[in-house]
């Protein structure tokens, strides 16, 4: 059975809004108040293991909102209680020491943990999701729905601005607060071709897989192997960040081909 240790990994959002570059600040979120149920502590039925990540994390650090990474090596993290600012620096410090020079696409001196107000709690986001994408399904010219931890809100991705006052409208009549909505306008996907289409030369799709300890059960999780090269000198596969122990660092977790 051959074993691979994986350094590298892909991007982990499904969709994240569109920015300029510039991080926000703390006065850019301010608190709101969501009419949504309260927030349980089981994962909600459905949810995917990234989405479960966050979910713990949040069980952890109340006001959790998400996190993502700036090109000098930076993580960003939201939380709806900035009391909580110091506790969270330290529990991501970590984190931010695994981000792999190869990864820092433009570094700018010493790293940090940066914390934004945030105005949801990334569970609520979570919950509100189903409800977005039901009402989604309805809107044309909607492609994608997603929770991004780059805005702290639900990002939906519409074809045109006509789509996105309708989806817009459409949320608020779900019950869903405006300020939790980022939509993004562009060209949506468009299937060209299947992976069967048509035959080539290089290799690909082979399965993967690792077993993992998570919260107290083990698991096996299969994925695809991605592509193979050097980084830093060391060999390394990519493949989806989903697909290893932690979705939103590198932690080196064994992967395998059955």
């Amino acid at each position: 059975m051959r074993r691979c240790t994986l350094f590298l990994f892909a991007a982990t959002g499904a969709i994240a809004a569109c920015t300029d570059g510039t991080a926000p600040s703390e006065s850019d979120h301010q608190p709101a108040q969501a009419p949504a149920a309260a927030i349980g502590t089981d994962y909600p039925r459905g949810i995917g293991q990234p989405d479960r990540v966050s979910w713990d994390i949040a069980k952890q650090l109340p006001g959790f909102g998400g996190l993502y990474w700036d090109d000098a090596g930076n993580l960003h993290v939201f939380l709806t209680d900035l009391s909580l600012a110091d506790r969270a620096k330290q529990a991501f410090a970590t984190k931010l020491a695994s981000r792999r020079p190869g990864m820092i696409t433009r570094p700018s001196g010493p790293r940090s943990v940066i914390i934004h107000q945030g105005r949801y709690d990334v569970r609520q986001l979570i919950q509100w999701r189903r409800l977005a994408r039901d009402v989604a399904l309805t809107v044309p010219g909607t492609y994608s729905v997603g929770v991004s931890g780059s805005t702290n809100t639900i990002a939906v991705g519409v074809e045109t601005p006509a789509a996105g006052s309708a989806l817009l409208a459409a949320m608020a009549a779900a019950g869903l607060p405006p300020d939790a909505v980022t939509v993004i306008i562009g060209a949506g996907p468009k299937r060209t071709e299947s992976l069967s289409s048509q035959p080539d030369t290089i290799e690909g799709g082979f399965r993967v897989e690792h077993f993992l300890m998570r919260n107290t059960y083990y698991y096996t999780g299969q994925c695809t192997l991605g592509l193979i090269g050097i980084l830093d000198q060391v060999s390394v596969i990519a493949t989806a960040s989903h697909c290893t122990a932690d979705h939103h660092g590198v932690e080196g977790t064994e992967l395998y081909q059955p």
